[in-house]
């Protein structure tokens, strides 16, 4: 078997639609075993930063979102950062599931989707319900809308490819 020739990319790759042009990649989600040696290797090794840390205690985990920037683009006071993190084109989220270090049965693909390790995309959009309708009149088929209505989507929302 041959992969795609470059006229069949060509004719499936399309020019994007003017609705998605604020559209953003926002993050890459996947899940991690071990924050430790995670967050070393991605900041010491590949130079990014932390950007945000956010702990969800009533679901037992930890998301960590890291990416390019200078130390004093980072804003101090939470809020700000949350915002100024979400704003951001592609940053990585990664979650760590509490006590999934610890697991030495734990395999790869043990995550809430049953795929390797991937979560999600994130994509920041100007408008959320013009979004939908978008995607209902492209008959796009998703499982749910996002939980907390702030103009993001995530891809293992949306698309069932």
């Amino acid at each position: 078997s041959v992969g795609l020739s470059d006229t069949e990319v060509q004719n499936l790759c399309q020019e994007p639609d003017a609705d998605t042009k604020d559209f953003i990649l926002q993050q890459f989600m996947f899940y991690i075993r071990d924050p430790k040696l995670t967050l070393h290797f991605y900041t010491k090794v590949l130079g990014m930063r932390l950007f945000q840390k956010i702990d969800v205690p009533s679901r037992k985990y930890t998301a960590f979102f890291l990416g390019y920037a200078k130390k004093s683009e980072i804003p101090a006071d939470d809020k700000d950062r949350t915002e100024w993190m979400l704003s951001r084109k592609v940053t990585l989220e990664m979650v760590h599931k509490w006590g999934s270090e610890n697991n030495s049965d734990l395999k790869e693909s043990d995550n809430s989707h049953g795929s390797r390790r991937f979560g999600h995309i994130g994509l920041m959009v100007p408008d959320m319900e013009a979004t939908y309708a978008r995607l209902n009149k492209l008959g796009v088929p998703y499982e749910r809308m996002p939980r907390d209505g702030k103009g993001i989507l995530s891809g293992n929302c949306l698309l069932k490819i």
